[in-house]
């Protein structure tokens, strides 16, 4: 069976994994700081969690169903940028999902989920 990662990409991302992992990265502009370090904080988040909870493949929300706000539309596709470059580098499928499937899989065992919180 694949070894999946699902992602809720927002400036809190809600993370898991198929083998139970679950975590909250926090990928938001810190201060006065490039807003671009996001997408390296998501990039970094991605390597260590790989790392440690080995994955073939990521499934994340498709912008383009997401909020209507043409600024947040951009930000998805930044991440998406991200996500198709990790996983073009690691071998990794991306799929992308109607924010409710995604959302439906991430938290179907809400109590583990908000213990990580």
């Amino acid at each position: 069976m694949k070894q999946l990662i699902a992602l809720d990409m927002a400036g809190c991302c809600g993370v898991v994994h198929s083998d139970g992992y679950v975590d909250t990265w926090q990928l938001s502009q810190k201060g006065d700081e490039p807003k671009d370090l996001r997408l390296v904080r998501l990039w970094d988040n991605l390597t260590i969690a790989h790392s440690l909870h080995p994955f073939e493949a990521i499934g994340a929300e498709h912008s383009a169903f997401g909020s209507p706000s043409g600024s947040v539309k951009a930000l998805h596709n930044e991440y998406l940028g991200v996500l198709k470059l990790f996983g073009a580098m690691f071998n990794c499928k991306v799929y992308l999902y109607y924010p409710t499937s995604i959302k439906k899989f991430a938290y179907d065992n809400k109590e583990q989920a908000l213990e990580n919180l």
